[in-house]
């Protein structure tokens, strides 16, 4: 483990920084969207049993040189300490791309809290490659992990957002609306029981991991993450769970009815929430990873997403493993 660093770090645990300062900080982070704002670990903290923000920061006066964002949550067997709960992105946040020197601070004070046989440790690396050996120096065990995500810049206009959907994708979204597939919105407490109930029966037919009511309702009462269902005469098909912030705009959860391989929900649905993206103003999409299913990145792809990599750092019991949960 290495030496602790003359740069000084501190943890909001001890005395956090102000709103203000993040934002500030926030904006010359590249792609800096809704999970990365202060309000989603407040939510974590505040909806599950457990879970403490123990986020790590070095000042710079009454300004932000640099972040590493960090949830600590304790299981029955160890404790997981983890930058992107949920699977969400986090991140280590740099004011200036080249501080390798506030980075390797934080890594370094990241290892000295946290790196333990039995803690499960994860770190996102969005950074530029001379990150890389930041992490393996300050961050003895860790182990590296290739990851990827689906992002899009938003255009100015909806007939520029369309003309990036392959044909077949703009003609299954004319399929579907002739259907009569349409799209809601749904951000309410009905709207997170009708979410939770798609999920457990999701679960049921095939397994998974289950995402807590109590945290879909906190970011959704939080007013920065909106719930939207398909509908198909008085059924619902899906209800998708989109995350907004920074002018980002991420698709996070969706759980759907077992009758829908017929009708082009997916479709209809990315297409008609990119359209009103558009409309509102953002400025990028994210459809997050395709879980190594090929059939899920070429969905992606037809929407004119394109595949971004990053890295995940891992060390302890779950080391071989590239995403947390």
């Amino acid at each position: 483990m290495a030496a602790r660093s003359a740069v000084p770090v501190r943890c909001v645990s001890e005395a956090g920084p102000r709103a203000e300062s993040w934002e500030r900080l926030l904006a010359h982070v590249p792609g800096a969207g809704p999970f990365h704002r202060p309000a989603w670990r407040q939510a974590l903290c505040a909806a599950l049993p457990g879970f403490a923000d123990r986020t790590l920061w070095v000042p710079d006066g009454e300004e932000l040189r640099a972040a590493l964002p960090v949830v600590a949550r304790r299981t029955a067997l160890f404790a997981r300490v983890a930058s992107q709960p949920y699977g969400t992105p986090g991140g280590l946040w740099l004011r200036d791309p080249a501080d390798l020197e506030a980075a390797a601070a934080l890594v370094a004070e990241f290892a000295r809290r946290h790196a333990r046989p039995w803690n499960d440790c994860v770190v996102v690396d969005h950074g530029p490659p001379a990150l890389a050996p930041v992490f393996e120096s300050q961050w003895r065990g860790a182990r590296c992990h290739p990851v990827e995500t689906h992002r899009r810049e938003l255009p100015a206009s909806v007939d520029a957002l369309d003309a990036g959907f392959t044909r077949k994708t703009r003609k299954e979204i004319r399929r579907g609306l002739r259907l009569g597939l349409r799209v809601e919105d749904c951000s309410g407490p009905a709207g997170v029981d009708e979410y939770a109930a798609l999920q457990a029966g999701q679960l049921a037919r095939r397994g998974g991991f289950a995402y807590p009511a109590a945290l879909v309702r906190a970011t959704v009462e939080g007013g920065w993450v909106r719930l939207h269902r398909v509908r198909l005469g008085e059924d619902t098909l899906a209800v998708i769970a989109v995350a907004e912030g920074g002018g980002v705009w991420f698709a996070w959860l969706m759980a759907r009815a077992p009758e829908t391989v017929s009708v082009p929900l997916g479709e209809v649905l990315i297409g008609e929430l990119l359209r009103d993206a558009v409309r509102r103003g953002l400025r990028q999409a994210d459809l997050g990873g395709s879980s190594g299913r090929e059939s899920m990145h070429f969905f992606k792809e037809r929407f004119g997403f394109e595949s971004v990599g990053y890295r995940v750092w891992r060390s302890g019991p779950l080391a071989g493993r590239g995403r947390s949960s």
